[in-house]
């Protein structure tokens, strides 16, 4: 299977916006950003926010390749260890070593 590369400009602390790509192939659903933790191989938000389905950072064209990328998440491993991440920082975020074990995982899917 030839990749499928869904690519979006969006804002972050600095001037120069940051480039979010999802790369979808046969091994599975990837994400990078340039921002610093994405170029640490970390979770960060703005991949975060994207898969989440939140699209107020998004500066570029929000077309329908932000359609793909719930489509290309669903059944992933990256769908469920996002999941496993909202659910750990929403429902018990007192609860740091839940919440730094999703963020273990869910990097593993955005390096």
């Amino acid at each position: 299977m030839t990749p499928e590369i869904a690519t979006f400009l969006v804002s972050g602390s600095g001037s120069k916006p940051y480039e979010v790509e999802f790369v979808k192939d046969d091994a599975g659903l990837k994400a990078y950003c340039n921002c610093l933790a994405g170029t640490h191989g970390s979770h960060c938000k703005h991949r975060i926010n994207i898969l989440a389905g939140d699209i107020s950072g998004i500066v570029s064209d929000v077309d329908e390749k932000f359609e793909l990328i719930s489509q290309w998440l669903h059944g992933t491993g990256l769908e469920s260890a996002l999941g496993e991440f909202l659910s750990a920082q929403k429902e018990k975020p007192q609860d740091k070593k839940r919440v730094a074990r999703a963020k273990k995982e869910i990097s593993k899917f955005m390096r």
